[in-house]
């Protein structure tokens, strides 16, 4: 499903694939429910098979 992305996700491409908006993301990150890593100060990433899990199983799950 995700084959067309590179294997780290900006916090745009996420937020894109997910359909969902900045604070919604920023609560997933804190809460836990989505892995992600930044780099440098500001900028978040997320590897590809986190979120092709959470799909998998978390949306599932809801």
């Amino acid at each position: 499903m995700l084959y067309k992305y590179p294997d780290i996700l900006t916090a745009t491409d996420v937020m894109d694939i997910l359909s969902i908006s900045k604070n919604t993301l920023y609560k997933m990150i804190r809460s836990h429910r989505l892995p992600a890593f930044r780099l440098g100060d500001r900028c978040w990433r997320f590897r590809r098979e986190d979120l092709e899990y959470y799909l998998k199983y978390e949306v599932d799950d809801e």
